[in-house]
């Protein structure tokens, strides 16, 4: 299987918005797991279904990226820009329903933290994507300044 720079990079920056949600989460989420350790008693400050919901939704988003990568590979094959186009058409559907189901597993196994991890981990996709327009944009201007200095 072989991706793009792009989706390598998308799936490279889907774990560090992940635990970048974690870290946020681990501030702002309340306890509810104790956790006994040589008669120590203490709270976890992280909330466990926020996590495992945010890692459902890590792994969400690098499927999406995967799966995309493979339908816009084959729409670019088409021939026929029409074909093409409605061959994305239909292939968002089953993503989007993918993500649909995901997010309501969260909500009914994991309740209200559960779906909100699963959203920061799915959100992490679309950071993922502005972070790689930044670093490109940004070593697109280092290109311009080297041809510039030559």
């Amino acid at each position: 299987m072989s991706l793009s720079s792009e989706a390598k990079g998308l799936l490279k920056g889907i774990p560090i918005f992940s635990a970048l949600g974690a870290a946020i989460g681990f501030v702002f989420v309340p306890s509810t797991v104790d956790v006994t350790t040589f008669a120590n008693v203490f709270q976890l400050q992280m909330n466990i279904n926020f996590v495992i919901g945010l890692a459902i939704g890590a792994v969400l988003s690098a499927l999406k990226v995967i799966i995309l990568e493979k339908t816009v590979d084959k729409a670019l094959s088409h021939e026929n820009a029409v074909k093409a186009k409605m061959y994305m058409h239909l292939t968002y559907i089953p993503r989007f329903l993918f993500t649909v189901a995901t997010l309501a597993i969260s909500v009914v196994f994991f309740g209200l933290f559960g779906i909100l991890g699963a959203l920061v981990g799915n959100i992490s996709l679309t950071l993922s994507a502005y972070l790689i327009k930044v670093i490109s944009h940004k070593k697109s201007g280092k290109d311009n300044l080297k041809e510039r200095s030559e």
